[in-house]
């Protein structure tokens, strides 16, 4: 369906999420899964703890290539 009439109807297109962990002190980012909605990507983030060497977050997928190239936080 073309973005005008998911609009008129309020029809939205799902987007995608990847969950990251992040090196506290590197900051090197490694991807642990890709292509997951909303849910499961907060479900999948929980089950990793921040700790003091890393914690784990989520981020919609059209803006994870800027924020794996980030390197500020």
């Amino acid at each position: 369906m073309n973005s005008f009439l998911s609009g008129i109807f309020g029809i939205k297109k799902s987007e995608s999420y990847v969950v990251v962990r992040i090196n506290k002190a590197s900051q090197k980012k490694q991807i642990l899964k890709s292509n997951l909605s909303r849910e499961e990507a907060m479900k999948l983030a929980k089950k990793y703890p921040s700790n003091s060497r890393s914690q784990v977050v989520f981020v919609k997928e059209s803006n994870a290539s800027n924020f794996l190239q980030n390197r500020n936080l």
